[in-house]
Order: C-alpha cells, then sequence, then structure tokens
C-alpha cells in the first residue's frame, strides 16, 4: 500500500523505507505507552487526591472566615 500510493510501485524508494520506519516507530511507542497507563493513572490519583485533601486541611476554611473574625473584635484595617 505505502509503495503503491508513496513512489508509483518503486520498492526501492527511499520514501517508502521512511513512512515503514515511522509507522514502525509509532507502533512501538504506542506499546510502550500502553504499559505506562497503570502508573499514569497512580499519578493521576495522586494529583486529585492532593488537590481534594489540600482543600480540607482547615486553611481554606480559615481564609473564609478571617474577615469576619477580624470584624468582629474590632479590626478593620491593616495598621493600628
Amino acid at each position: 500500500m505505502l509503495i503503491r500510493h508513496y513512489s508509483g510501485d518503486d520498492e526501492t524508494s527511499a520514501l517508502v523505507e521512511l513512512e515503514f520506519e515511522e509507522i514502525t516507530r509509532i507502533i512501538a511507542f504506542e506499546e510502550e505507552f500502553a504499559k505506562t497507563d497503570g502508573r499514569n493513572r497512580h499519578r493521576l490519583f495522586i494529583s486529585v487526591s492532593l488537590g481534594i485533601f489540600a482543600q480540607w486541611n482547615g486553611i481554606g476554611l480559615f481564609s473564609y472566615y478571617l474577615v469576619p473574625i477580624l470584624e468582629s473584635i474590632g479590626i478593620t484595617s491593616v495598621s493600628n
């Protein structure tokens, strides 16, 4: 198929050899990527979990209510 479409039936064409090598490299890369899929899922789980637990650590709640708490005790500006 490559010979017919890229070289006009010339089996020794450099373009056909280049295309064939590129196709085999892409297939090998995709096979290697499929093997690392479990590690990538593990990394994604860690990243998502880190974001969720960062929101649950309490600092978000403290930051949200800091202004009303400070206003309730009389602190309304940075300088006293």
